[in-house]
């Protein structure tokens, strides 16, 4: 007849079950632990890769001219025109595009734009300025239009400063004020002024 201790195995059996549940118990510690020191590394990761792009910002060279420009006006029958004209870019790049936003409106009412570009003398001073008109966008009252200047004029003081003029026009459909619609151009002028060296390829 075998002779058991039940009371020895179950006392046996909890000591086992101590050590056991200690082990679960620290390796959950230690596993909080490294979720905590990956996320923290993380974080240090994002405020590093948020100071780099805030100083590349700041280091990086402003490629928009400062632009400013006037008002015209046009009189058709009783209906005034009033739009944007005689455009100014200051720090301008040379072969760079230069992106303007051209408004109208009118007293009686306004029709379409009929055609738009150069007009007169176009890019002046003749043979030392030339550009191209990249792409023009129309909506009602407005117009937004992409130039670049290949070649500037380069000035007499020798500095590497450098300007040029584009004589432009909108064609625009103008109600004089009896309700008949007259073609009508609204001529402007686009200047920019640039220090950036060379006058361009002759």
């Amino acid at each position: 007849m075998a002779f058991r201790a039940t009371g020895y195995e179950a006392e046996q059996a909890a000591h086992i079950g101590i050590p056991i549940a200690l082990t679960i118990c620290v390796t959950g510690i230690k596993y909080l632990k490294e979720v905590e020191e990956s996320v923290r590394n993380l974080m240090k990761g994002f405020v590093i890769a948020a100071q780099v792009l805030a100083i590349l910002a700041l280091a990086a060279p402003a490629n928009v001219a400062d632009t400013a420009k006037g008002t015209c006006t046009a009189q058709v029958g009783s209906n005034t025109v009033t739009y944007d004209c005689n455009y100014v870019a200051n720090a301008y790049e040379m072969g760079s595009p230069l992106t303007l936003h051209l408004e109208y409106a009118c007293s009686v009412r306004c029709g379409g734009v009929l055609a738009f570009g150069l007009s007169g003398p176009g890019y002046t001073p003749k043979g030392d300025v030339s550009g191209h008109i990249m792409s023009v966008d129309r909506s009602a009252g407005a117009l937004d239009f992409t130039m670049m200047f290949d070649k500037l004029h380069e000035s007499s003081s020798g500095q590497g400063n450098c300007n040029g003029t584009a004589f432009m026009s909108i064609m625009l459909n103008v109600d004089d004020g009896s309700g008949r619609f007259r073609p009508t151009s609204l001529p402007f002028r686009v200047h920019v002024n640039s220090n950036g060296g060379s006058a361009g390829s002759q």
